[in-house]
């Protein structure tokens, strides 16, 4: 029952939060009442529904009237974009899997749940460093990654409410890894361009995912950087908000930098793969999702194809009626019984068919440089890089 569901709901967030913000986001649900008839509320009553509302308190500082006005904002948003029935349309695309789209995203996409955080949210990795997001918008187009994006977003808020009413607590939005490091031998070529082809590509997006999707990350992990990512981070922090700059923690390549951290974040049944918690290159070898340079034209090579669908970490989609059966679950999840075998078969997209053994010979004496995307990549690369780069 719906009533049921709400009452819950306010049960949940009230004993969560302290009474100061609660009296705001009272204020806050009473200013939004009248938005009831509204498309965007039609489906579901997200005027009514206090996490919903919080995270858009949260989003404007606790300020009640600049917080209403973000949400009245976003509620037009979705129904002029028609945000439901596009990302219907594109999980139904992406389940069938036979479209030119789809595969592309199959094979070339580089995001995937590492395994369940301590509430039981998916753990979201986005392996930055060896996609291709000139290829992607290129061969993909822009609408599709921005519809990508936004189904993965509207999927990572379905698992913090079902996390919500399974735990009873209040979840501050999901841990996400960024993967920035230039792995080599092991990766795609062309570091630099691919990086920097993403910040273009992806920065015109950041006003979406920020308007529209406040507190998605309560911590944001960014591996394996160097120099020039700080560097570039510095240049972009006037348009990253102050509260995800409190969230997000800049590591080197030493994979014990981080490891108290992400460790501290894992469910007690969980682990990260051995590529994130060593430094090992056979380790690299292995890793997943192993992105690469997509094709000019666009189509996918069946033999990638396939070895891109047996890697363990990888993107999956599901339907509502399957996440509804397994709440706990990720859509990001892979098959857990998957083989050290079948993670090694995922190298065939890495390199581009015309790279030499010299190239990779060469590329082998810097299996991991200190690297630099965006450190801000959860807005700014959430349309180029294939991810739907989380709003914090």
């Amino acid at each position: 029952d719906q009533n049921q569901s709400l009452h819950r709901e306010w049960e949940i967030v009230s004993s969560s939060i302290l009474p100061d913000e609660l009296e705001n986001l009272k204020h806050l649900s009473v200013a939004v009442e009248d938005l009831d008839s509204h498309p965007s509320c039609q489906s579901h009553p997200l005027n009514r529904q206090p996490q919903t509302l919080l995270r858009f308190l949260r989003g404007r500082e606790g300020n009640v009237e600049a917080a209403e006005k973000m949400f009245r904002n976003c509620m037009d948003w979705r129904a002029s974009y028609q945000v439901e029935a596009k990302i219907a349309a594109w999980r139904e695309e992406l389940m069938d899997g036979t479209s030119r789209r789809a595969k592309l995203f199959q094979a070339y996409g580089t995001d995937a749940h590492l395994c369940d955080d301590r509430f039981g949210v998916p753990i979201w990795l986005m392996r930055l460093g060896v996609s291709d997001p000139a290829g992607m918008l290129r061969e993909a187009g822009p609408e599709a990654l921005v519809i990508n994006s936004l189904y993965r977003m509207e999927e990572m808020h379905d698992h913090l409410r079902h996390a919500m009413f399974r735990t009873g607590t209040l979840v501050r939005g999901c841990v996400q890894v960024l993967d920035v490091g230039d792995y080599g031998a092991h990766g795609p070529p062309r570091w630099y361009g691919r990086m920097f082809a993403g910040y273009k590509a992806g920065k015109d997006s950041f006003r979406i995912f920020d308007l529209n999707y406040p507190e998605t990350t309560r911590k944001i992990c960014i591996l394996r950087a160097g120099k020039v990512i700080k560097h570039i981070y510095s240049l972009l922090t006037p348009v990253v908000p102050e509260r995800t700059q409190t969230k997000i923690a800049i590591f080197g390549n030493d994979a014990n930098e981080w490891a108290e951290l992400l460790g501290s974040e894992l469910g007690p049944s969980s682990s990260l793969p051995d590529f994130l918690t060593d430094n090992r290159p056979q380790s690299f070898a292995k890793a997943s999702p192993p992105g690469g340079i997509v094709p000019f034209g666009g189509v996918v090579d069946e033999a990638i194809l396939e070895a891109a669908k047996q890697c363990k970490y990888r993107a999956q989609y599901t339907s509502p009626k399957a996440r509804a059966a397994t709440a706990s679950a990720s859509f990001f999840m892979g098959d857990e019984n998957d083989s050290a075998s079948s993670v090694l078969a995922c190298r065939p997209a890495l390199l581009p068919r015309d790279a030499t053994p010299k190239e990779s010979q060469n590329k082998t004496r810097n299996w991991l440089k200190p690297l630099s995307c965006t450190a801000c990549a959860l807005p700014l690369l959430a349309l180029a890089l294939l991810s739907g780069g989380a709003s914090a």
